[in-house]
């Protein structure tokens, strides 16, 4: 998610409102909610560096990708399909909705926090592909890259829609913005569980991404010791 835009949004909340507040409600309230998603760690997804600016970058890692293969295939990403997200029923009741809210946090910070490792393995992925590759081509049948191209199409494909799913999380956070405005903490909670949801659908692109790589990477290893 773009970190910049959280801690912008963020920095306009107004800290007054909590001075003396309960902690058990101390995340529930819209604002705190707000604050706590604009201090989960950035996704690495944008042009802007994310977190301490070591991130991998999803832009950055399928042009590097892309450059690698383009002299030995021509690959057309496609869109990949998911099943709707399943719905759920939210609570009504004001001390239903703060726990839910509490429980939703963490399992967003969870979600965040599986993104930035499936987006480090994804990045160590790639670049053993890449040395494999470098090697393979001196050496190897070239042909062998031509039967990869499905394999480099689907890297590419679930990576574009990792992006796509990254929109539409950061699309969610307006949501949470009007929900914060409005001090509806149901809104709250439903945009809540919607990037929750959206950020576990991103990670399983990441890592089906990275399982495909390790494949391809086995299969350039093995060309090259027979």
């Amino acid at each position: 998610m773009n970190r910049g835009l959280f801690l912008a949004i963020a920095a306009s909340v107004s800290l007054l409102s909590f001075t003396g507040a309960p902690v058990a409600q101390a995340y529930t309230t819209p604002g705190a909610v707000l604050l706590a998603v604009a201090n989960t760690t950035g996704n690495g997804t944008d042009g802007a560096p994310a977190g301490n600016g070591t991130r991998p970058n999803i832009h950055q890692i399928i042009t590097q990708f892309e450059q690698a293969i383009a002299p030995y295939e021509n690959i057309h990403p496609t869109l990949i399909s998911h099943p709707p997200l399943p719905t759920q029923s939210l609570p009504t009741s004001p001390e239903a909705i703060d726990q839910a809210l509490q429980q939703t946090l963490q399992s967003y910070k969870q979600a965040t926090q599986s993104d930035k490792q499936a987006q480090a393995q994804l990045q160590a992925a790639v670049n053993a592909y890449i040395d494999a590759l470098q090697l393979f081509v001196q050496v190897g049948d070239l042909d062998i890259l031509t039967q990869q191209t499905p394999d480099s199409t689907a890297v590419v494909s679930y990576l574009e829609d990792a992006l796509y799913t990254q929109a539409q999380v950061s699309a969610d956070f307006q949501l949470l913005q009007q929900a914060h405005a409005a001090g509806d903490n149901s809104e709250l909670l439903a945009a809540l569980l919607d990037m929750t949801q959206l950020e576990q659908q991103k990670v399983s692109d990441l890592k089906t991404a990275t399982k495909i790589l390790a494949k391809m990477t086995g299969t350039l290893q093995a060309g090259l010791s027979s």
